[in-house]
């Protein structure tokens, strides 16, 4: 049995897999309760991507492997080329190992969906350009050609970080983090709308404030990417907060996958 995993910035995302199935993806905010609900499957493999920079997250699940299992991980990296997928950093390994196991995996289900249209086809090529968007502690956004070559990339703050940010940085104390619902609407807009609250405050400005400016931002990144890809793309949406961001992109565009770096990374490390 192999069991994959990815380590965020804030939790660890693993998913158990055989050579007929494939299980349902769990997330664990330690490797204590990792290693307790992997305690009683027969784990022969550990592949890993990881965003962390702590070495003793990396220490820990090295001994718990060790001691438990007799096994090392096998550690995802990012390459100037895989899979299909080309890099578009001069640096190829800045590139966030997150990032390029999402389009890796982003890649490889366009290539099929369009092997499976045309059996004809020679070469890998895939049915649509991609955009991939991974709404979790970041927000990224990567932009892929057909042909598997990268065009560019953003990143910037998502929910948790901005509202961070504004509580260190500041003397806005944040009890909780509202959902506004707001859908990118004005203040004053929303205001006026089915969803506004009873009574406004801090609490709700900055809820208001930072759902404006992740809303607004991302439908202007979609209006680019129509007009770039003229229509021809598909999104690949994961990330923690993907489901509140989820509306946000058209439907008949729209493809959801919560796994989907664990299933670049089984494509990285097969």
């Amino acid at each position: 049995m192999r069991l994959d995993l990815d380590f965020g910035n804030y939790s660890i995302k693993a998913q158990l897999s055989d050579a007929t199935t494939i299980w349902p993806m769990v997330k664990f905010s330690s490797v204590k309760q990792l290693a307790d609900y992997c305690a009683s499957y027969p784990v022969q493999r550990v592949c890993v991507l990881s965003v962390r920079h702590d070495p003793a997250v990396r220490t820990m699940l090295e001994q718990w492997l060790w001691q438990q299992c007799a096994l090392r991980p096998e550690y995802a990296r990012v390459m100037r080329q895989a899979c299909g997928v080309t890099n578009a950093y001069n640096d190829y390994k800045q590139l966030g190992i997150d990032r390029w196991a999402g389009m890796v995996a982003a890649y490889h289900q366009e290539v099929t969906c369009h092997q499976e249209q045309d059996m004809g086809v020679t070469g890998m090529h895939a049915s649509a350009n991609i955009l991939v968007a991974d709404c979790g502690t970041a927000i990224t956004l990567d932009w892929l050609h057909a042909s598997g070559r990268h065009l560019a990339g953003v990143i910037l703050p998502g929910l948790e970080l901005a509202y961070f940010a504004l509580q260190e940085k500041t003397s806005i104390q944040i009890n909780n983090h509202p959902v506004t619902n707001s859908n990118g609407l004005s203040a004053l807009g929303y205001q006026k709308s089915a969803h506004a609250p009873t009574q406004w405050d801090t609490q709700t400005a900055v809820a208001l404030g930072i759902d404006t400016m992740l809303n607004s931002f991302l439908r202007q990144q979609i209006l680019f990417t129509e007009q770039y890809f003229d229509r021809a793309y598909t999104i690949y949406l994961t990330g923690g907060n993907a489901h509140y961001f989820r509306n946000i992109f058209p439907a008949e565009k729209l493809q959801c996958h919560a796994d989907l770096t664990l299933q670049g990374l089984r494509l990285l490390l097969p």
